[in-house]
């Protein structure tokens, strides 16, 4: 919330009920009532992933030429790329530290992309948290 973002306190995070990683509604909702607010300038898009890491976006790009054209589309593989780097980061790292090779650890010029990191990594540590095995795109 001190970024901006809103999440319901009637939802919250299941995987028993569900079998598989989600939210639940824990009381009854209202039409119309807010349920989760994230504020663009958080999102992991491939503007934001230029931005923080143009090396990796520069050799994504140059991979991209030798993708054949019906596969997925550069930006995808770069938002993948980072992604991957930025869990091997969270992993590298001792539990509880927020130093290393990971999004915290860059330099952030202005408290909105400090904000970002700072969601980017809690992000990563919630998937690194999962298991996805159950997952139905597993199937």
């Amino acid at each position: 919330q001190a970024c901006g973002g809103y999440w319901n306190g009637k939802m919250a995070r299941d995987a028993e009920s569900l079998a598989v990683p989600g939210v639940v509604a824990k009381e009854a909702i209202h039409m119309g009532e807010e349920l989760v607010r994230t504020p663009a300038n958080l999102f992991l898009s491939p503007f934001a992933v230029r931005q923080v890491a143009p090396k990796l976006a520069a050799h994504v790009d140059s991979l991209a030429e030798e993708v054949p054209q019906d596969n997925q589309p550069k930006d995808l593989m770069l938002q993948a790329a980072f992604l991957a780097s930025e869990l091997a980061a969270a992993e590298n790292r001792s539990p509880g530290s927020t130093s290393g090779a990971g999004a915290a650890a860059r330099s952030w010029p202005s408290a909105a992309q400090q904000s970002r990191a700072m969601v980017w990594e809690k992000f990563v540590g919630v998937l690194l948290c999962e298991t996805l095995s159950d997952h139905p795109y597993r199937r």
